[in-house]
């Protein structure tokens, strides 16, 4: 029902396995579960999951305790059953990666949100992960671009305020993005520190923050 939409269907689905007999015990699907402020939640596409990612995800809820802010409330991993670029999964390729999740023992949120808007909606007050990938193309205003404006045509102002306008709508819903580093393509390795690209506004002072002591190449 996730994957096909529709009213009836539940706004996301979190995989867990249950103790039992067998290798990592029954994996069962709860309908739209409350998720609490304080999580923290790493979204990816998990094809498959490794370590990598569990490192990435404990070393988050060690980075909120280090700043002096309250332990996370959990730690969750996000799979968007769409991707903007490559389209939806079959359901049997979602329930594959859903199943190997959940049997190393993480908790596993399904969800149709492409958009980082619409995960906030769904994750108020949590901490998201990122890698530094990923947080170049959320400060960069091409994806923000306004119905018949052109990139090219927009001062330096006004791409600023577009970026701006998408990182308000995170901000109201209590929203903190994590990024952890990166090893570029030609083997350098860019962080928050060294790049941090868009400069906050004092309002937004703290919204996005570094994962300090991280690197997995």
């Amino acid at each position: 029902a996730l994957c096909e939409g529709g009213a009836s269907a539940p706004a996301y689905v979190v995989a867990v396995a249950r103790p039992g007999d067998g290798e990592g015990g029954e994996v069962v699907f709860l309908a739209s579960p409350p998720i609490s402020p304080g999580h923290v939640v790493v979204p990816g596409s998990f094809n498959p999951m490794h370590e990598g990612h569990e490192a990435l995800g404990a070393r988050a809820v060690e980075v909120r305790v280090e700043r002096g802010d309250s332990p996370a409330a959990g730690l969750l991993f996000e799979l968007c059953v769409s991707n903007a670029d490559k389209g939806s999964q079959p359901l049997e390729e979602l329930r594959r990666r859903a199943e190997a999740v959940a049997r190393r023992g993480q908790r596993l949120l399904i969800t149709r949100a492409s958009l980082y808007r619409d995960k906030a909606a769904l994750c108020r007050g949590c901490d998201f992960v990122v890698g530094y990938d990923t947080y170049r193309r959320i400060v960069n205003p091409k994806y923000y671009m306004p119905p018949g404006k052109a990139l090219e045509d927009a001062s330096d102002a006004e791409r600023r305020e577009w970026v701006l306008a998408a990182l308000e709508e995170l901000r109201e819903k209590g929203i903190r993005l994590l990024v952890a580093g990166r090893v570029e393509d030609d083997g350098s390795f860019l962080d928050l520190e060294q790049a941090p690209l868009f400069e906050l506004p004092e309002n937004m002072a703290g919204m996005i923050l570094p994962i300090p002591g991280f690197r997995l190449d």
